[in-house]
């Protein structure tokens, strides 16, 4: 599996991961690290031109950009724990509809839930929660 980015996403993750209030959470959560991971992901992922594609989401507009990305890429799972994307493949609204019209093989699912079934063959070992 590959990851998928666009150069908004991208964007947002810098912006982000550098914001004062995380920052202060997350001491380690210095710009140079943010840079160095940020560099990684886009090294390893494929960045998708999505200016085509068009995806309207009342529910939360903000996260049309990744619904776009998953669409203009053809992804095969959208890893998310908001709840809004998780309603997907199951709701009942027009978003949900067309999703699943757009693409019906996509599957939304909480990271553990992903790690759980794809993280052997990912070499990601599952933490148990006891470190």
């Amino acid at each position: 599996m590959v990851p998928l980015l666009s150069q908004e996403l991208i964007s947002e993750y810098r912006y982000i991961l550098t914001e004062p209030e995380l920052v202060a959470r997350y001491p380690k959560l210095k710009p140079t690290a943010v840079k160095i991971a940020v560099e990684r992901l886009i090294y390893l992922g494929d960045v998708v031109h999505t200016g085509r594609v068009r995806f309207e989401f009342p529910r939360d507009p903000k996260d049309e950009k990744l619904l776009v990305l998953a669409i203009a890429g053809e992804a095969t799972e959208l890893i998310t724990t908001d709840l809004d994307l998780l309603d997907l493949p199951h709701g009942r609204n027009d978003a949900a509809k067309r999703f699943r019209q757009r693409l019906p093989s996509t599957g939304v699912l909480r990271p553990d839930a992903f790690i759980a079934q794809f993280g052997t063959a990912l070499g990601i070992e599952r933490s148990t929660g006891t470190e």
